[in-house]
């Protein structure tokens, strides 16, 4: 799910398959550089850098809703705000860690997982008819 193009191509297979009736089954993978954009910002938070960690998941939120636009154009707004409250919840556990200058393992799969949510709310959304 590199970026807009790739969302597109998987919203084409869907819908052909859905035409067909044949119910689809979609796995999808963080976008692009997601994966290492999270695991940078939870580096920063585990070395007490909570003002980087922000940052880098401030511009992560500039892109994915950069990629909502290309998607969605006006109608970005309501996918802007399906994965708002994961972008909080990653602010949340930044600013935790970087108190804390610790994350378990549970907690890093947590944190990095959240670049799959974020897709799989992107590709949830519904932009036309359907059968």
């Amino acid at each position: 799910m590199e970026d807009a193009a790739a969302f597109e191509r998987v919203a084409g297979i869907v819908g052909r398959a859905r035409e067909e009736r044949t119910p689809p089954v979609v796995v999808v993978s963080a976008m692009g550089h997601t994966t290492d954009a999270l695991a940078e910002a939870l580096e920063a938070a585990e070395g007490g850098n909570e003002a980087r960690a922000l940052a880098r998941l401030a511009r992560l939120s500039r892109e994915t809703e950069q990629i909502a636009r290309e998607l969605f154009g006006g109608d970005s707004g309501r996918v802007c705000a399906r994965v708002a409250p994961l972008f909080a919840e990653l602010d949340r556990l930044a600013r935790a860690v970087a108190v804390l200058r610790a994350v378990p393992a549970a907690g890093r799969d947590h944190f990095l997982a959240h670049g799959e949510m974020v897709s799989v709310e992107i590709g949830a959304v519904d932009n036309g008819p359907g059968p």
